[in-house]
């Protein structure tokens, strides 16, 4: 064979230790992403254990094999963690824990049984099942990314069934007590496909956090970093995705001296008295509706499929609860109003939302000229 077993596993653990330094550097550029700090972590304790299995294969002693299996098992479940890491935030400790110790028991088991071929065959398997464990969860978070996750689980679940293979051939074709790595083409091609699989599995997971990068710093050029909502961009990139709308309407609200609250209260509470207004804004939408912070108190709300009669009844139902709101201050309770204007796109007529909003906008005007804390929509005024 061109290449055999021993200079296979000196090239997967310089893949291993490359992927742990590249990871690590990358962690520390991006802290946010915490699994790749997990990920480094795993990839390093399989540098020990593929330079265990090297030495394994030159000298077979119980000792090396075990301690290749163990941290091999290890290694691959640290994989794991990084891997719901990634879905979920968390690291799964305890699974994790579970894992591990049940991994070392059942190895440990057959080594002190003398078995150290049945030892091989319980790491192979446990390989298999860990690895298959990853590419679910990279398959089930897929979403998120189609083609890097789908890539990143079909290539650890191609590992996966290479360490099968090498299991089901050792368990037929090998006696229990047999110690060492056979030279076979299953074990050649597991080397290959591992190293080969590693490669494309750590420049899958540095595309993956360029594109999450890249994702949140859009996310943050779209979102106000106040309140959380669309901020005015955003709101008008979507109306000119969106082309002309129907049966939509617009409400814009403005805070009532918004002014008079930061001058003699200070801006840390017109802040809060801002929050408090989009807390109350969102419990009154849909999921379906968009809430968007155009301005220094100024709040614009788009509702699909809603009439003018709904919008006006959604808008004077948030005006009334922000009335109602007490924002506590150094100087006491503080209570706010807010005026609104309502404009909707008539029955089976296509508008632009940037229509919409200038309707919108000219029924606000009215509502402020009109003695604020109203809604007012359609050029025509109702006071409250």
């Amino acid at each position: 064979m061109i290449l055999d077993i021993g200079t296979i596993m000196i090239m997967v653990g310089v893949t291993c230790g490359g992927l742990a330094v590249v990871t690590f550097l990358v962690w520390l550029s991006n802290r946010p992403e915490r699994f790749l700090r997990t990920w480094s972590l795993g990839t390093l304790v399989l540098v020990g254990s593929t330079v265990s299995f090297g030495l394994f294969e030159q000298r077979p002693t119980l000792l090396l094999g075990w301690l290749a299996a163990i941290l091999g098992i290890a290694g691959i479940t640290v994989g794991w963690m990084a891997a719901e890491q990634l879905r979920q935030k968390d690291l799964p400790v305890v699974g994790a824990a579970i894992r591990i110790a049940a991994g070392i028991g059942a190895t440990s088991a057959a080594a002190l049984a003398g078995r150290p071929g049945t030892m091989m065959v319980i790491f192979d398997v446990a390989a298999f099942v860990l690895l298959l464990e990853i590419s679910r969860v990279f398959w089930a978070t897929r979403t998120e990314s189609p083609v890097y996750l789908t890539g990143l689980a079909g290539l650890t679940a191609l590992i996966g069934i290479s360490f099968l293979s090498c299991g089901i051939a050792l368990f037929f074709f090998e006696e229990p007590d047999f110690l060492g790595i056979p030279q076979t083409l299953v074990e050649t091609l597991n080397g290959v496909i591992t190293l080969l699989g590693l490669t494309g599995i750590g420049a899958l997971c540095l595309a993956l956090v360029h594109e999450r990068i890249a994702n949140r710093h859009r996310a943050d050029a779209m979102t106000d970093s106040l309140t959380g909502l669309l901020n005015r961009r955003a709101l008008l990139d979507i109306g000119k995705a969106s082309g002309t709308v129907e049966s939509t309407a617009v409400i814009i609200f403005d805070l009532d001296r918004f002014k008079d609250v930061n001058d003699s209260h200070g801006h840390a509470v017109g802040d809060l008295v801002l929050r408090r207004f989009t807390v109350v804004c969102r419990q009154a939408l849909r999921a379906t509706d968009l809430a968007a912070r155009i301005g220094g108190e100024e709040f614009a709300v788009v509702l699909p499929g809603t009439g003018e009669a709904e919008a006006i009844l959604v808008a004077d139902r948030i005006r009334r609860r922000f009335q109602k709101e007490e924002i506590a201050t150094p100087a006491g309770p503080l209570s706010c109003t807010v005026s609104a204007g309502v404009h909707a796109s008539p029955p089976n007529q296509q508008w632009q939302l940037q229509d919409l909003l200038l309707g919108a906008d000219t029924a606000l005007y009215e509502a402020k000229n009109g003695g604020r804390n109203r809604v007012c929509w359609s050029e025509a005024t109702r006071p409250h």
